[in-house]
């Protein structure tokens, strides 16, 4: 039976959708922009399970928000999954979980980041920016993606985690870091952009700056004849 994917993600200039019905191949399965600019695919499938995610400009994976069923695995990261039944009936988790963002925050120091107001305008000379998301009312478990955007926009980095509530921890704050390495890549400076993804659904983006170390020196020469 032929399965319809979409996904609506508009800065993307390519999205492949790979999974387990095509060997993960980003060829096989290239999107197309429909009418109102989503990205969309069709995929014949057979009764079974398949794991899948969106392959964005070739860069970088994201799940789908739109997916009914996400499942972890054991590098850390978490994938969507359609199960199809005998019938070609989509399982269906009636299960509503959610996750509410209760703060974020941008600093260069791990042991000393702040409560609230964080950093826009950091140094070449930083060792790392760290981005700390802290969650609250976590049920379910859900993917955390933070893609990092170089000056003119050049995709530089893109790390993923899951969270859930550990037994024990229901009501507590749960947080998150991710960072990039300043001094050590020497990475470039300039205007940077920042972007959070939670299953595959843009949450929000910040811009920061990364100046360089300037060096003013003078020299007095003292002449006699």
């Amino acid at each position: 039976m032929l399965y319809k994917f979409s996904y609506d993600f508009p800065e993307a200039k390519t999205v492949s959708l790979v999974g387990d019905f095509n060997n993960w191949d980003k060829s096989v399965n290239v999107m197309e922009r429909d009418e109102n600019g989503k990205w969309e695919a069709y995929v014949e499938l057979q009764p079974g399970r398949y794991r899948y995610k969106y392959f964005i400009d070739g860069l970088y994976k994201l799940n789908d928000p739109y997916a009914n069923l996400y499942i972890p695995v054991d590098n850390g990261e978490m994938l969507s999954l359609i199960i199809i039944d005998d019938k070609g009936e989509i399982l269906v988790n009636n299960q509503q979980y959610s996750m509410q963002l209760d703060r974020y925050v941008l600093w260069d120091k791990q042991d000393s980041i702040p409560e609230q107001q964080g950093k826009k305008s950091f140094l070449e000379s930083s060792e790392k920016i760290f981005c700390l998301l802290e969650f609250s009312k976590v049920t379910g478990v859900h993917s955390v993606a933070a893609v990092w955007y170089a000056p003119d926009m050049k995709y530089y980095h893109m790390a993923e985690t899951f969270q859930w509530t550990p037994e024990g921890k229901e009501g507590e704050p749960l947080e998150l870091n991710f960072f990039i390495n300043v001094r050590e890549q020497k990475i470039p400076t300039g205007n940077w952009i920042l972007r959070i993804y939670i299953n595959g659904g843009f949450v929000f983006e910040d811009n920061f700056i990364i100046k360089p170390i300037s060096y003013s020196t003078k020299s007095l020469y003292s002449i006699r004849a």
